[in-house]
C-alpha cells in the first residue's frame, strides 16, 4: 500500500512571534479518500460555509472535530518547529524544517502533497524552497528517488489535516496542550522535533 505525506505550516509571525512550524500527516493510500471525506464532513455541519478549513480562523468546536478526524484517519503525525532569528529568515527556517520532516517521515513515502504558498500549483516563488528541500532529500537518500510530489491549494481537504497538526504544535509551543490532549485522546500519534537556531 502506498504511503502519502500531507504537509502544511503555521507560524506566529503576523502576531510578532518568530516560531515557524512545518507539519505532516502520514496517510496510507487506502485511507486517503476516507480522510478527505471525513474532513469534508467536519465542515458540512454548516451547510452555508464557503471557505475551507484554516486553523487560525476556526473556533474550538471545529478545531476539536478536525483533530479528532485527523487522529482517526492518519497513521502518524509529525511537527518540526523552527525559530526565525536575525541570521535565518523564514525561507531558511522553512527549508530546514522541510528537510528535517523528510528525514523523519520520508522513508517509504510514495507521494508528497504540500499546500502551495503561491496561487500557482507549481515550482514558483516560495514553492521553490520546498522543491529544493525535496531534491536535496532525494540526493541524501531521505526519500525515494521516485517520490512523487505536488502542491495543493487550501480548497483540497487533504491539506487541512497538516494545517490542524501545525496549529496544534504551535499551540503546544505556547504551552497550550489542550489540543494535543484532544488529539491523543482520539488515538493520534504526534512526533515533534525542534530545529536549533
Amino acid at each position: 500500500m502506498r504511503r502519502l505525506l500531507l504537509v502544511d505550516e503555521s507560524d506566529d509571525i503576523v502576531h510578532g512571534g518568530l516560531t515557524y512550524v512545518v507539519a505532516c500527516a502520514v496517510v496510507l493510500s487506502g485511507d486517503v479518500a476516507l480522510l478527505a471525506a471525513h474532513l469534508q464532513t467536519v465542515l458540512s455541519v454548516n451547510p452555508d460555509r464557503q471557505r475551507p478549513f484554516h486553523w487560525s480562523t476556526e473556533g474550538p468546536i471545529l478545531r476539536t472535530r478536525m483533530l479528532e478526524a485527523v487522529a482517526t484517519d492518519t497513521e502518524v503525525a509529525y511537527a518540526v518547529i523552527g525559530q526565525i532569528d536575525g541570521t535565518r529568515g523564514q525561507e531558511a527556517v522553512r527549508y530546514d524544517c522541510m528537510r528535517t520532516l523528510l528525514r523523519l517521515a520520508g522513508r517509504g513515502a510514495d507521494e508528497l502533497v504540500v499546500e502551495s504558498r503561491e496561487r500557482a500549483l507549481r515550482n514558483v516563488g516560495q514553492n521553490r524552497t520546498d522543491h529544493r528541500a525535496i531534491v536535496d532529500a532525494r540526493h541524501a537518500g531521505d526519500v525515494s528517488p521516485s517520490l512523487r510530489y505536488r502542491w495543493a491549494d487550501k480548497a483540497d481537504p487533504l491539506v487541512w489535516a497538516p494545517d490542524a497538526i501545525a496549529g496544534m504544535a504551535l499551540a503546544m509551543r505556547r504551552e497550550d496542550s489542550r489540543w494535543l490532549d484532544i488529539f491523543v485522546a482520539a488515538g493520534g500519534d504526534l512526533h515533534v522535533a525542534t530545529i536549533d537556531p
